[in-house]
């Protein structure tokens, strides 16, 4: 998909983010996440996801 797709179909941005939200929220790993979203590494995924669920932090703090 190129730019110009992208700015007339500004929405599918939102596909990712929802899919990492709702992964996240239950429960499933964050490297699971990663692969699964095709990121580079998890720090990128932690990095761009972590915002989307206020208590994901606190959870993963338990999980690691």
């Amino acid at each position: 998909m190129d730019i110009a797709q992208l700015i007339q179909y500004p929405f599918l941005s939102l596909v990712p983010a929802t899919n990492a939200s709702i992964l996240f929220y239950k429960g499933i790993s964050v490297q699971y996440v990663s692969e699964r979203l095709g990121n580079a590494d998890v720090d990128t995924t932690i990095r761009i996801y972590t915002h989307l669920i206020k208590e994901l932090p606190k959870r993963m703090k338990k999980i690691q």
